[in-house]
């Protein structure tokens, strides 16, 4: 049975292959076949299919692996849980920050690991007949729309749960909002990157706007309504959506050069849809437990609306995306494949991943009090543990370290402190330039000053632009870098103003 299901997917996977634009969300006729092979394998018994091997937690290595992580990355403090059938097993490591002890209580902020509390908030009032998924979001929200009104009308509720309503992965964020329903204004000058349900592309601002959604259905804040209606039903007693209010909550650390540095940073409570709900480590897996019921969570929402929930429908770069979930597949010791359902968060100054393997019945979570927002070509400490751990529940062995983010930040800050040398020395020569611009053409000497111009633009303006970030966003999220991009500035344009006088004078 188990060879055979492997087989229909496998085949299944090829068509929808052929039959999907690349990138596309998945055809309905595609959906319904997948749809039948996992209802086949729900309801087949145990004894028919390959049996699930969960390979017991080897603790004493993991913490050699934690420990070794950390280290390398400098991360002062993780909590993790390890869910098993049999129960939770908890590991704390490092301090929370402020001299206080890390417990599997103590709180830490979420992320984009918010995104899957907003799509269950979601799916309750689908079961409940308060949304329909296929129905365009303005009819929930009239005044939600982009530049192009007409592709607004598109937009389905479900497009913004599985990210292929063509929003951009980037969207310039709307400065003192207090509300979430602030940020709608600003999308009607928002492009998309493409037509609704064409391709996947993961955009935070979707989730925002789910939020808004949910308030206007339900009448309520969107807090109360996540407190209400998982945080309380669930048990989840260490869960906030106040900042304020988070006891006892672990001290973020944003990176300076490789070095964390404690950051209080403001709570975003304009974003608690998308990246701003609280958790802990015990919490969240009592969370997974409860999504990995086949029967549904009682009070929450039903076995069919979990496994829609949970089911991939579009097709994003190495998995599925789901609602507010991505979806892989892992092969364990014996080659079979086991589903992955997994989801990570990355702020300025905490990280994250929560990892499901439903097959198993086990689960892994893992948070972080450091972080930082530079595009390194490496995945983040939260991140690589999290997955690392899992695989050993299904037979795979603990990564061994290669790169690690001190290393890469010694190649960052090595670059940058060159460049910032480069720039000072063409300062300690100017006088030998300005002796020499005597003999040069008024022209030529124009010339490069306008090339220097050119190249702070770029600098100030250019950067900001092409990562769709504005300053006060790189100030915060990754201030080392701002500021020795400011540093540079500040000596270029004390160059130019020199040379500029020069060439005046002349």
């Amino acid at each position: 049975m188990s060879q055979w299901l492997n087989d229909v997917s496998r085949a299944t996977a090829n068509r929808e292959r052929h039959r999907t634009r690349p990138g596309g969300a998945f055809l309905f006729p595609g959906l319904v076949l997948w749809a039948t092979v996992w209802l086949l394998w729900l309801t087949t018994p145990a004894t028919a299919r390959h049996p699930a091997a969960l390979h017991p937690p080897d603790l004493a290595a993991i913490d050699a692996y934690v420990g070794r992580e950390m280290k390398a990355d400098r991360v002062p403090g993780l909590s993790l849980a390890i869910v098993q059938p049999g129960g939770v097993t908890f590991r704390q490591y490092g301090q929370a920050g402020r001299g206080q002890p890390l417990t599997p209580r103590t709180a830490f902020i979420l992320g984009s690991m918010s995104k899957s509390f907003t799509a269950l908030a979601v799916m309750q009032l689908v079961e409940q007949g308060q949304i329909d998924l296929k129905a365009p979001v303005q009819r929930y929200l009239p005044d939600f729309r982009m530049a192009d009104e007409a592709a607004s009308r598109q937009i389905t509720v479900a497009h913004l749960l599985n990210h292929t309503s063509g929003l951009p992965a980037q969207v310039a964020a709307t400065r003192q909002a207090r509300t979430l329903a602030e940020h709608l204004p600003a999308l009607s000058r928002v492009r998309l990157e493409h037509p609704p349900g064409t391709r996947h592309t993961y955009s935070s601002v979707g989730y925002q706007v789910l939020g808004v959604l949910i308030e206007r259905v339900t009448g309520q804040p969107y807090a109360e309504v996540v407190q209400q209606r998982i945080f309380t039903p669930l048990k989840m007693t260490h869960s906030f959506t106040d900042g304020t209010r988070a006891r006892p909550l672990a001290s973020g650390h944003r990176y300076w050069f490789g070095f964390p540095v404690a950051a209080d940073l403001p709570f975003e409570g304009d974003r608690l849809p998308t990246a701003g709900l609280i958790s802990s480590a015990e919490d969240l897996a009592t969370y997974l437990q409860a999504l990995m019921r086949k029967e549904g969570i009682p009070g929450v929402i039903s076995r069919d609306g979990l496994f829609q929930l949970l089911w991939p429908t579009a097709q994003g770069d190495g998995f599925s995306y789901a609602m507010g979930w991505r979806v892989s597949s892992w092969p364990d010791r014996g080659g079979q494949s086991r589903r992955v359902i997994h989801h990570g968060g990355v702020l300025p100054h905490y990280r994250g991943k929560m990892v499901m393997l439903p097959d198993l019945q086990a689960g892994v979570v893992v948070l972080t009090n450091a972080s930082t927002s530079l595009p390194f070509p490496l995945a983040a400490t939260s991140h690589r543990v999290a997955d690392g751990v899992a695989r050993s529940l299904v037979g795979q062995p603990l990564p061994s370290q290669t790169l690690n983010l001190s290393l890469m930040y010694a190649i960052l800050t090595l670059a940058a402190a060159l460049i910032l040398w480069a720039e000072v020395r063409k300062l300690l020569v100017l006088r030998r330039w300005k002796a020499a611009a005597q003999q040069r053409p008024r022209a030529a000497l124009m010339r490069e000053v306008a090339l220097e111009l050119l190249g702070l633009v770029a600098l100030l303006v250019g950067v900001p632009l092409l990562m769709r970030v504005p300053w006060a966003e790189m100030l915060r999220s990754s201030p080392d870098l701002a500021w020795w991009m400011l540093t540079l500035a500040a000596l270029g344009a004390a160059g130019l103003v020199y040379k500029l006088r020069v060439i005046m004078r002349n």
